[in-house]
């Protein structure tokens, strides 16, 4: 902060490892990191709904193999050998899905990259890969593949080959999986509800300017003369013309002066050059004062938002002296906040003025229904003006949307994963269910017969 007016700022640098750029830039918004964080804890979620599906399936489906143990057992295998063996059956399985699993990467990155809009690459020549699926092996093997194991190794072997076991382990540590399981899908279920009401909200959200059916292109110098153009167009109905657009503020600046403002304060205002017809033609609402009226006067005066004015801590602002751009004028009127960045981030305070020679950028809103006729008319009028260069423009509703691309990304993809994470627990649950069913035949046939209808033997075998 300078002392003087002879002074410099001081300007601090601040070093950061190229590797990190990516994900955390310098600006501080880690919303590429955040996403990764999210969705590998949503990868571990969905590794542990398998990992109980496999241990409930092979815990409950292992009274098949009781005469098999008993007879190992009684011809002198040792408990070490069984695990041994069983050990070797999970890493064949999880080996075998392993694969399965490669193909469906394989065949799975072209909706991945239309999903992210990011070109997926999958190598199975990175070691990056390699460790990646080794881990993933590792911790199901872990999580999966010992205990049942062990539970089916313990077998009494004379109760074994008279197969009296009903069960291996305790029932209730299978209903308890099953729950685990399923209020881990419900934790994704919920975020996707959650995720999908932020979407609606910022959709919804009203951003404090109408944004709806206005697009803008770059006028190159030939502003004034496009908007005397366009303003006869029927399809049209507001043409203004300004330095950025609502959504694309470019500039900012601490330089600013008032009456009564703190020698140690600095605070830098995003400012946007507009005409008269800025304000009214985005649905701004001034809060006091008046507006430009599209004179050379204009270049004298300044309009603040709320936050301006809340920062600058100025009192009934509207005709207080104000210094800005080299210029030094009043303040005639003050607009409500309206987003000019995500609305993860806080409003700025800004600053309009007038200045005609900084306008590049030319806003049209048209009709609606009759967009299609404004765009052929500015096109034909572009290629009048400026035969050089091609049309180029943009949608602010579609430059607003841009914004909060990531969240929309991150949606999907929790659409996905939770479409999964159902499927997964649902198809464990039906194995589950139709093992305990095959277990209780008999017990289902004696109830028939003394009088049980569908329905009764439906609620027996679905109360669980």
């Amino acid at each position: 902060h300078p002392t003087s007016k002879n002074e410099q700022y001081k300007i601090d640098y601040i070093g950061q490892p190229l590797a990190e750029v990516h994900l955390h830039p310098l600006e501080g918004a880690d919303s590429s990191a955040q996403q990764v964080k999210m969705l590998s804890i949503v990868a571990v979620l969905l590794l542990s709904i398998g990992c109980i599906n496999y241990i409930n399936l092979t815990t409950a489906r292992a009274t098949r193999r009781f005469k098999e143990i008993g007879v190992r057992k009684v011809v002198g295998a040792g408990s070490c050998q069984l695990i041994g063996q069983l050990l070797v059956e999970a890493v064949l399985t999880l080996i075998i899905s392993l694969i399965f699993a490669i193909g469906f990467i394989q065949a799975l990155l072209p909706f991945y990259s239309n999903i992210t809009g990011k070109s997926g690459h999958f190598s199975l020549f990175d070691p990056t890969s390699w460790l990646i699926l080794f881990s993933t092996l590792l911790f199901s093997f872990l999580t999966a593949g010992i205990y049942p194991a062990v539970m089916v190794s313990r077998f009494n072997p004379i109760q074994a080959l008279r197969a009296r076991s009903s069960q291996v382990g305790p029932a209730s540590l299978r209903k308890s999986l099953v729950v685990i399981q399923f209020t881990l899908a419900i934790v994704l279920i919920a975020g996707t509800l959650i995720i999908g009401s932020q979407l609606r909200f910022i959709r919804e959200r009203n951003a404090g300017f109408n944004r709806e059916h206005v697009y803008t292109f770059n006028g190159r110098n030939m502003t004034a003369r496009f908007k005397e153009a366009l303003m006869v167009q029927s399809s049209i109905s507001g043409v203004t013309t300004s330095s950025d657009t609502p959504v694309n503020v470019q500039t900012g600046s601490p330089h600013f002066e008032w009456d009564g403002k703190p020698k140690d304060l600095t605070i830098v205002m995003a400012q946007m050059s507009v005409d008269k017809d800025f304000i009214p033609n985005f649905g701004i609402k001034l809060v006091a004062g008046s507006n430009f009226q599209g004179n050379k006067s204009d270049q004298q005066y300044f309009i603040l938002n709320e936050t301006a004015v809340k920062q600058t801590g100025i009192k009934n602002p509207v005709g207080k002296r104000f210094k800005g751009n080299g210029t030094e004028g009043i303040i005639i009127g003050v607009v409500k906040d309206f987003n000019i960045t995500s609305i993860r981030e806080s409003i700025w305070p800004m600053v309009l003025y007038s200045n005609p020679e900084s306008h590049n950028m030319v806003n049209v809103r048209t009709t609606g229904a009759n967009a299609a006729n404004a765009l052929a008319a500015t096109e034909k009028l572009w290629k009048e003006y400026i035969p050089d260069y091609p049309f180029e423009y943009t949608f602010i509703d579609e430059a607003y949307n841009q914004l909060y691309k990531s969240e929309q990304q991150t949606g999907q993809l929790f659409n996905f994963f939770a479409s999964i994470a159902i499927l997964i627990s649902c198809l464990g649950l039906f194995g589950l269910t139709s093992f305990i069913t095959e277990q209780r035949t008999k017990e289902i046939g004696i109830r028939k017969v003394l009088g049980a209808t569908i329905l009764n033997v439906t609620i027996l075998l679905s109360k669980d």
